[in-house]
């Protein structure tokens, strides 16, 4: 791992990285001033890239890194093992809206109003908006002429329409090159508000995501989570069972649950939100 701030200008010479101020921060990270927002990933691959020869884990801030909190190795060690033995679903469950929807509501929650006659023959009614969503989900994927009626809305979400761009960033590189252990240092509202009982939790959904999707962590901004992500769940149940966990963790998303879950097979960014 590098300890130098000139080692590290260094490692990231031919970049876009290059020639940016690095200065010592808190629990022994160092930051990256001087980045332009608007290449906000550009700048995370270059750090991601470069993590064989700083063994430090790149995360991108908004004004808030020098507020993140001191970790000795010993803390760490035993965060990591707590971690491994967690399971975060028995921490974070679903709590969003369930219903019950009538026949006469149907229609505003479905791609065309012409298929609410066809779901009130195919459900038992009143349905839950999860049953809602999963039986749209089904009937949309597998009817290429709706879904190609959709693509403008899917590319829409697929391509991170709530991507959050700030005004002002920091990227820190976290002493670790693990890309789940950055939990020990993050504050998300959607991880029990960001306090330290909600860290381990959320370090085991990064851990998990990572062995599952190869989802890399890029960014916190507080309420906001996302993440570059290597291997895109396969359509049906593997897309629907990783929506929902992205739903227990984002509770402020507005997008249709079943549209976000046709567009988890497409793309390779998430984007998590969750708010007071």
């Amino acid at each position: 791992m590098l300890d130098d701030c000139d080692a590290i200008r260094v490692a990231f010479r031919g970049t876009v990285l290059e020639g940016l101020p690095v200065r010592e921060g808190p629990s022994r990270a160092f930051i990256i001033d001087g980045l332009n927002p608007q290449q906000l990933l550009e700048a995370w691959d270059a750090a991601r890239a470069a993590l064989p020869r700083t063994g430090r884990w790149p995360v991108a801030f908004s004004g808030e890194a020098d507020d993140i909190p001191e970790r000795s190795e010993p803390e760490l060690a035993v965060f990591a093992e707590v971690v491994q033995r967690t399971d975060p679903w028995s921490v974070f469950k679903f709590n969003h809206f369930e219903g019950p929807l009538e026949a006469h509501q149907l229609s505003a929650s479905l791609p065309e109003p012409n298929l609410a006659e066809e779901a009130t023959r195919a459900l038992t009614l009143p349905v839950t908006c999860s049953d809602l969503d999963r039986w749209t989900y089904d009937r949309v994927r597998h009817d290429q002429a709706i879904y190609d009626r959709l693509e403008d809305d899917l590319q829409f979400y697929e391509n991170g329409c709530n991507w959050y761009v700030p005004s002002h960033m920091e990227l820190v590189l976290l002493p670790t090159a693990s890309p789940w252990l950055p939990a020990a240092w993050l504050s998300y509202w959607g991880a029990k508000d960001g306090i330290d009982e909600g860290r381990v939790p959320l370090g085991a959904v990064l851990r998990e995501w990572h062995e599952k999707w190869s989802a890399e962590l890029v960014a916190c901004w507080g309420t906001m989570l996302q993440f570059e992500v290597g291997r895109p769940p396969a359509s049906g149940q593997q897309a629907w069972d990783l929506n929902r966990q992205i739903m227990i963790m984002a509770g402020s998303l507005q997008d249709p649950h079943w549209m976000r879950a046709l567009a988890l097979e497409r793309t390779n960014t998430w984007f998590l939100h969750d708010r007071p």
